[in-house]
């Protein structure tokens, strides 16, 4: 932590003087003689245990700083040259789209400015929790805790407290010499919703180019906040399957405009209830990794009562164990295994993007093993699609619109067939992609544009003889704050809409 102090310089103005007082765990612990004595008191026990909570316990994430979003026009502009060249030299346009008027900056909020006193502490603690000689010394004082629960002075004892302090010792201990040391970070995201009123710094009140009129507007359910308990498993850098475990930024974006959406077409999430328990909307999450989009999406709609049935696919057997278990702790069944009192039923399946277009699909039960796609829980299209980040090799977003062509909704479907959103005129089927611009994957992320069609590009001649069409409906350029740099870098990041044309 850092205290701010206000002095005057020589020339009579105010300057700050910041004074560190977090100290590690080495020198701000009692030490562990006294812990084996009456010396200790129960305050600096408590003290010392908040203390470590604040480092060591489950650090909470609240939302995305923006700074720039803009709202792309849907042409190309081939006469601008952007430097981008195929391979075959001739001039690459995919990047080259002209720009309307639509842009929201954004004040920096003074809360999360780089030089807040917040992002200080929060550096200064991330600093502590990688030195392993400090978290070494913590599972040893915890330890002496633990094993030897002295009691406090006499003027001071309170039993119950006591034992209150010594089991979040224990959980504490279990953190550190067991899941933080492995890598595995358990983290509570925290996003603001329509309830609240949220500064320009946190929610671009946005409606995209396809929100449509005021038919699109609907009184909906408030919302305060949304949060969701995520678990991420350590990076290896010799299996790259691992990458799916950990939770990305354009994850966090995503469920940050999701949560903060007031419309019903701009993210297909109903805002009220629907008649009935059979009046459920389907979504689809691809390459969901730790599940935060789709996890975000479905607490929102518990929140609202609206019935959802949600399914989160990936490929890796253990990304797959991994968001079964995050969706447990968000969504958790009773100790026979049924189902709590919740409007929203989520499932977890394994998806192969390259396989499942080709494969057939089967009715039955579900099954979540690997190998076992094209189960009962993909017989029934989907109203709505989302991935992010899942644009990371140069096959992926032809495997993906492969996919997407035979799971999300066409308009003309039987809504028989479909789900109950399927008649909302204010709900229309899409796709939402969300692509970080990396510069280390920017032929990757070029491939969306050349495998979906804008919508603008599409002939209506073409579009009658071959039917539906998916293609780009809406594109924004967002840019925003790193979650993971302490707001110290900025981000640009790609927002897809697409849909059937």
């Amino acid at each position: 932590m850092t205290n701010i102090h206000y002095g005057s310089a020589d020339n009579g103005s105010t300057v700050k003087a910041r004074v560190p007082i977090l100290l590690p765990p080495t020198v701000r612990l009692p030490s562990t003689r006294t812990l084996t004595s009456t010396l200790v008191t129960l305050t600096e026990v408590r003290d010392a245990l908040n203390y470590l909570t604040e480092l060591y316990g489950e650090p909470e994430i609240r939302g995305v700083r923006y700074i720039r979003r803009t709202r792309c026009a849907l042409s190309r502009n081939p006469g601008v040259d952007t430097g981008q060249r195929n391979e075959d030299g001739s001039l690459s346009t995919c990047w080259s789209d002209t720009h309307d008027s639509v842009e929201q900056e954004f004040e920096p909020d003074e809360d999360l400015s780089p030089l807040s006193p917040e992002l200080e502490r929060e550096a200064e603690l991330e600093k502590l929790r990688a030195d392993k000689f400090e978290r070494a010394y913590v599972v040893q004082w915890l330890t002496v805790l633990v094993s030897h629960p002295s009691q406090p002075a006499a003027e001071e004892a309170d039993a119950v407290e006591w034992e209150s302090l010594v089991q979040q010792a224990a959980s504490l201990l279990a953190d550190c010499a067991g899941a933080a040391s492995a890598g595995k970070r358990c983290r509570t995201f925290i996003f603001p919703g329509t309830g609240l009123s949220r500064n320009s710094s946190c929610s671009p009140r946005h409606r995209t180019p396809e929100a449509g009129g005021p038919d699109a507007v609907r009184e909906d359910v408030p919302v305060h906040e949304v949060r969701v308990q995520i678990v991420d498993l350590p990076l290896d850098n010799q299996d790259y399957s691992s990458v799916g475990a950990q939770t990305w930024g354009g994850a966090c974006l995503l469920a940050d405009m999701i949560v903060a959406s007031r419309h019903e077409a701009d993210f297909g999430l109903p805002l009220r209830p629907g008649r009935d328990q059979q009046d459920r909307i389907r979504i689809l999450e691809l390459g969901a990794g730790t599940g935060l989009v789709s996890l975000a999406a479905g607490k929102l709609l518990e929140a609202r009562g609206v019935h959802a049935e949600i399914v989160g696919t990936d490929f890796y057997a253990h990304v797959l164990e991994n968001l079964r278990h995050n969706v447990e702790a968000n969504f958790p069944r009773q100790p026979d295994g049924a189902k709590e009192n919740s409007p929203v039923d989520f499932s977890v399946q394994f998806l192969d993007w390259a396989a499942f277009p080709s494969s057939p699909l089967r009715s039955g039960p579900a099954n979540e093993t690997e190998g076992a796609q094209g189960e009962s829980l993909f017989i029934r299209p989907f109203d709505v699609i989302y991935g992010a980040d899942i644009i990371y090799e140069l096959e992926h977003a032809r495997w993906i619109k492969a996919c997407v062509e035979r799971l999300l909704r066409r308009p003309s479907s039987d809504i028989a067939d479909s789900s109950c959103v399927a008649s909302d005129p204010a709900i229309t089927p899409r796709f939402h992609l969300v692509i970080p611009l990396r510069s280390t994957h920017m032929a990757e992320a070029r491939t969306v544009e050349d495998v979906f069609p804008f919508a603008s590009e599409i002939d209506e001649r073409e579009a009658h003889v071959r039917g539906d069409v998916l293609a780009i409906t809406g594109k924004e350029d967002i840019v925003c704050g790193d979650l993971w740099e302490e707001g110290t870098k900025e981000v640009e990041y790609v927002h897809y809409m697409i849909s059937w044309v």
